[in-house]
């Protein structure tokens, strides 16, 4: 696992630090994804934007399983 990693776009910025982090996304570039604005991520406004909290995922293996 890296010990942070980040992205910068035009309207959205994000960071984790150990794979847990916060999301930064402008409200004014119009598009709200469908898992916010029903409620399966939760998120918060802030002068202008839209903060997310970003838990930790796991990276599943991928190729061959053993069974």
């Amino acid at each position: 696992m890296k010990l942070l990693t980040y992205y910068k776009g035009q309207d959205i910025f994000w960071f984790r630090i150990f794979g847990y982090g916060l999301s930064f996304k402008s409200v004014n570039h119009g598009y709200v994804p469908f898992s916010i604005r029903y409620g399966y991520r939760k998120s918060f406004n802030l002068f202008g934007c839209r903060i997310e909290f970003l838990k930790n995922e796991k990276n599943k293996p991928r190729g061959l399983r053993r069974y």
